[in-house]
């Protein structure tokens, strides 16, 4: 019940109870018992109008204090909903409680199918002992801090493709973990990158291995 309607209520009972007064006073012989019942209830009456005004007064200090609540909050979900890195809220076992919309593009599925899917459904089969073991621990306190680590992912439609998780942890009061917070980025172009650099170094190597042969040899043939 607000605290409007039952302001209202009160008031629509004091007048019954005006209109009570009224009768009994022009009621001949009416007891003094009578009389002192319609005046408890009148005090009652009173009180209850005052508490009231006290409810509708803490209601209005609740409203204000709402307001920029609800406003922080739709700024977090604006935030959440439209970053361009997937972002995933779990609970303790990895379970989708939330997800956003760059989220449900990279997985290539509806954001209301992910909820509810376990998030290992959508790591490519061959790294799925990988991201348990991963998972573990998480659970076990390793490592404390928000953790950055690889994997590959399998779309609904689509090839896999790796991606880099950052991981953090939701905490009850008590410490207890009852959730997670993952944060995707596809990393096939820093995956593509590393290979380059990595097939760089390597060349670089055998023609720094085949000058020196060619040093040694012309050394040797010269000697000779």
């Amino acid at each position: 019940m607000s605290p409007d309607t039952f302001e209202r209520q009160i008031e629509a009972a004091r007048r019954r109870l005006t209109a009570l007064e009224a009768q009994v006073g022009e009621a001949a012989g009416a007891g003094t018992t009578t009389l002192e019942a319609l005046a408890e209830l009148s005090t009652a009456l009173e009180e209850l109008h005052v508490a009231a005004e006290e409810l509708h007064q803490q209601n209005d200090e609740l409203l204000a204090t709402r307001q920029p609540l609800e406003v922080e909050r739709q700024r977090y979900r604006d935030r959440f909903e439209f970053a361009p890195d997937g972002y995933l809220v779990t609970d303790a076992d990895g379970t989708i409680q939330e997800a956003n919309q760059a989220a449900a593009r990279l997985l290539g599925v509806r954001q209301d199918f992910l909820v509810g899917k376990p998030f290992v459904v959508f790591v490519a089969g061959e790294a799925h002992r990988a991201f348990s073991a991963y998972l573990a621990r998480l659970h076990d306190g390793h490592p404390e801090r928000v953790a950055e680590w690889q994997t590959t992912v399998q779309p609904r439609n689509g090839p896999p493709f790796p991606v880099t998780l950052t991981t953090g942890r939701i905490r009850d009061p008590k410490g207890h973990l009852v959730g997670l917070r993952w944060l995707l980025r596809d990393s096939t172009e820093r995956v593509r990158t590393e290979v380059a650099r990595r097939q760089w170094e390597a060349q670089l190597q055998h023609t720094q291995r085949l000058e020196s042969l060619g040093v040694l040899a012309g050394g040797i043939a010269h000697d000779f």
